[in-house]
């Protein structure tokens, strides 16, 4: 199946964009016009002319993320991607074909593609359970060598060939057969080298009319062995002063040397003695730690295990490509203020224990990232850990914190730490007997005061006012000493709801708007049963307040709705109920059966629902409706498994955290206002190849819009979507709108707020 590449990334309306970390380059492809290099996440493109940098995603077409071989064929001038999963894509200028048939293939056990040898038009794939040969003339899979005993399945980590013969590096040894043999299907026309060690041959390469073999004899030491074998006489040695302290990644052959991607450098070989002419060790200020190598001309371009890709200019010197992204596929937990975005990586498994990730954050601002992490903030990533909560002050976007599972509450100021705070120095507590301090959530109120989440302790809700000051306040009888406390949010009415994970449930505080005074503070603890909040399911994993004061949560066992928060610390009347949808003419309890993980309200009161395994829903503000449903089968959703939703209200673009990395898509509502202001519509003019959605924006909230030609004829209405409505280009009857100019009327629902806009239409 063939999509096609776009010319350029945009923001229209319905796009997506992929956040991904690029620093650890795995795979390296190369021409004479650019290199392409897979990362464990994500592919990018370098242009050699100019060194422009360019993302290669599922939004550009690409079926899959698990790299793991990059190979470029000149004769047909295409990239052959292979994938962990058995997948191959075939990336052309513009497009990209997909070739799904190992994937799809009934093989029991692994499909992965460890590496690809290109022969002309031919391309042969090492997997995990013999060689397959891809005709990229035809566009399709030519035959499969299957070299085990008896034809079973035998792992192959890598081929090279000589004018007669094909090798094959095995996991339990070299084998070889004719390349003129019309049998190669069969395992009876492949011979093993019994000469040669049975063990784990990880890289192959033909130089000086010989073999080279790099066998490995553990997966952790550095024993490599590389030796040499001349096919004709079968005589072999080791490669001279190339033993001891080898862990090799990749082979090349360029201008009769063989390039050697070893662990912490390139060494460069020559002639038959194979003398080191040069070692490459260095590159733009640090160290290489190289993957794979491709070698232009006399120079070495690596994939590097810390900086994604470098061109060595010379033995110490280089150049450092990377398109710019997050620090850390991994996403927790997401917050958006002032049109900037925060994320941390998180830090505990399933059970809420650490994992002691040293990951850092990172900031999206502008379109740009900015990542604390070990190169750039040490003393954040020195200091903590587990990094599972973030905000950022409502008031000052360069002033945010983050939450550690373990090791406190850090707070930054221009990206720069400011303050650590734990048991030692503020009222915050570690558990007891134990120097542990965990914050779980973090929230601003109206006041501007910081709700922290102190997690193992009773004491386990604090405050800190905009002066410095801090309260704590007290759950004992509802919160043991070792229950997790995790996440706040903050209602228009001011209560504190907060979860409890691992079945304790959700707590509701009010301190009534009086800080100081505790006298008349309200909590209430809810559980699973009726009477004392009814929650489905056993497991409560996230909330959010929608426009209407409603308060949604997401369980392991669906969604459900506390439509009277207000009655909460009454004795009834505030249970949560089921949302119930029609569905193949019944009523059903919407999502039920489906772990919800995040939910987020976007612009228009539409609910966005993340799942785990079911992908991310778009419902109707009563939750009756299905909007959209996207999953990784049907968008450019990196995964099914979604863990965080937030939205920035300013532009309508949603982030979506998944088990495989952060993607965005540009929603059609955003935050609309109390009154019009700054009125526009984009695109305008229209012209007559688009056909995409004509969005007017600035508007009051749920405005009323009407669209009318020149002659005063009204041609189309509709309700905002917020601040935002949508326009298809059509009139009521469906036909396409006439050129001309047409006029935008706005109005609120009282008629009290008024605006006019135009747009020119051509057709």
């Amino acid at each position: 199946m063939a999509s096609q590449l776009p010319a350029q990334q945009d923001q229209a309306l319905g796009s997506w964009r992929v956040h991904l970390p690029y620093k650890k380059g795995k795979f390296l492809a190369g021409s004479p016009y650019a290199v392409w290099c897979a990362s464990d996440f994500g592919l990018f493109r370098t242009n050699r002319a100019d060194g422009s940098v360019q993302r290669i995603t599922k939004v550009e077409g690409l079926s899959d993320l698990s790299f793991s071989a990059l190979e470029y064929c000149a004769a047909k001038d295409v990239v052959v991607i292979g994938y962990k999963t058995g997948n191959i894509d075939l990336l052309y200028s513009g497009r990209v074909i997909n070739l799904p048939d190992i994937r799809r293939s009934t093989i029991i056990g692994s499909k992965t593609i460890n590496n690809i040898t290109v022969v002309g038009t031919l391309a042969y794939l090492s997997c995990g359970f013999g060689i397959v040969v891809l005709d990229l003339d035809r566009v399709e899979v030519k035959d499969t060598y299957i070299l085990g005993n008896n034809g079973t399945y035998l792992e192959v980590m890598d081929v090279t060939v000589d004018a007669t013969q094909i090798y094959a590096g095995t996991q339990s040894g070299l084998y070889y057969a004719s390349l003129s043999d019309p049998f190669l299907s069969s395992f009876t026309s492949w011979t093993r080298y019994s000469f040669l060690p049975s063990t784990r041959i990880n890289a192959l390469a033909y130089f000086n009319n010989e073999v080279i073999v790099n066998y490995r004899l553990s997966n952790t030491a550095l024993t490599d062995v590389m030796i040499h074998l001349d096919p004709g006489s079968l005589a072999w040695d080791t490669v001279p002063n190339f033993g001891g302290g080898r862990f090799v990644k990749d082979l090349d052959v360029v201008n009769s040397e063989l390039f050697v991607a070893d662990i912490y450098s390139v060494p460069v070989l020559s002639g038959a003695a194979f003398t080191e002419i040069r070692l490459y060790l260095a590159a733009a200020g640090g160290p290489l730690y190289p993957n794979s190598i491709f070698v232009d001309q006399t120079h070495p371009w690596v994939a590097d295990n810390e900086r994604s890709l470098i061109q060595n200019t010379s033995v110490f010197d280089g150049v450092v490509y990377a398109p710019n992204g997050p620090s850390s596929v991994d996403v927790f937990t997401m917050a958006v203020s002032q049109g900037e975005l925060l994320v941390v990586p998180g830090g505990r498994d399933d059970a809420w224990n650490n994992i002691y990730s040293r990951e850092g954050a990172s900031k999206l601002v502008g379109g740009m990232w900015t990542n604390y992490n070990r190169n750039t903030l040490p003393v954040l990533v020195d200091s903590t850990y587990d990094l599972i909560s973030c905000v950022i002050d409502p008031t000052n976007s360069n002033h945010f914190f983050f939450g550690s599972w373990g090791e406190g509450l850090v707070e930054m100021n221009g990206n720069q730490i400011t303050n650590i705070f734990d048991q030692n120095n503020s009222p915050l507590q570690s558990r007891p007997a134990y120097p542990w301090c965990g914050i779980s959530g973090l929230a601003y109120d109206e006041s501007n005061n910081l709700w922290v989440v102190n997690s193992h302790v009773p004491q386990c809700l604090k405050v800190r006012t905009p002066s410095g000051q801090w309260r704590s306040f007290d759950f004992s009888g509802l919160v043991a000493g070792e229950n997790v406390v995790a996440n706040i949010i903050i209602t228009q009415s001011g209560q504190k709801w907060m979860i409890m994970p691992r079945g304790g449930g959700m707590l509701v505080f009010d301190d009534q708007g009086t800080l100081n005074t505790t006298s008349d503070d309200r909590k209430r603890k809810l559980g699973f049963t009726a009477g004392v909040g009814n929650i489905p399911g056993n497991e409560v994993l996230c909330m959010a307040e929608d426009d209407d004061g409603e308060i949604w949560i997401g369980t392991n066992d669906g969604v459900a709705v506390f439509y009277s928060p207000e009655n909460v610390f009454n004795s009834s009347g505030f249970d949560c109920q089921r949302v119930l949808i029609t569905q193949d003419g019944t009523l059903q309890e919407l999502l039920k059966g489906l772990e919800v993980t995040a939910i987020a309200i976007d612009g228009a009161n539409r609910k966005w629902i993340a799942t785990r395994g079911g992908g991310v829903f778009l419902m109707s503000a009563d939750g009756t409706t299905e909007i959209r449903h996207f999953t990784s089968a049907n968008s450019p959703l990196l995964s099914d498994n979604v863990e965080a939703i937030a939205i920035n209200d300013a532009t309508g673009e949603v982030f979506i955290s998944t088990d495989k990395g952060l993607i965005s898509y540009v929603s059609d509502a955003i935050e609309g206002g109390d009154k019009n202001e700054d009125v526009m519509a984009y695109p305008n003019p229209v012209h007559p190849d688009y056909r995409g959605p004509i969005a007017i924006r600035g508007l009051v909230k749920d405005a009323d819009v009407k669209i009318a030609d020149v002659r005063g004829n009204v041609v189309f209405q509709t309700t905002a979507l917020g601040g935002q409505a949508i326009w298809d280009g059509n009139t009521f009857a469906g036909q396409r709108a006439a050129t001309g100019v047409y006029m935008v009327f706005i109005t609120n629902e009282d008629g009290s707020e008024t605006a006019i806009t135009k747009i020119l239409f051509v057709n």
